[in-house]
């Protein structure tokens, strides 16, 4: 399982809290003796924009309740490493903001 960590920003650059809800994708997944199946699972961030969570390796799909228009896929690794969220995203292009 990977720890997951989070920074969100609005377009001011200020952090808020803000829940976001991990779908898992690829589902069933084989996981040891354990068999991980789709269940939503949220976490909120603090006021400052900053959280984190572990994650089971697989792809999810990541929403953000209070802004019903942004849906990020995400591949999490199979490893006991720390990521931060923007790395994780599918397709993902820091250089898309130029």
């Amino acid at each position: 399982m990977a720890l997951v960590t989070i920074s969100i920003r609005d377009i001011l650059g200020e952090g808020f809290a803000c829940p976001i809800v991990f779908t898992p994708i690829e589902t069933p997944i084989i996981s040891g003796s354990s068999l991980i199946v789709t269940r939503e699972t949220q976490v909120t961030t603090e006021a400052s924009g900053e959280g984190q969570i572990t994650l089971t390796r697989g792809k999810y799909k990541v929403t953000f309740p209070l802004v019903n228009s942004d849906v990020i896929t995400i591949d999490v690794p199979d490893d006991l490493e720390s990521h931060a969220l923007t790395e994780l995203i599918e397709g993902g292009d820091e250089s898309e903001s130029e």
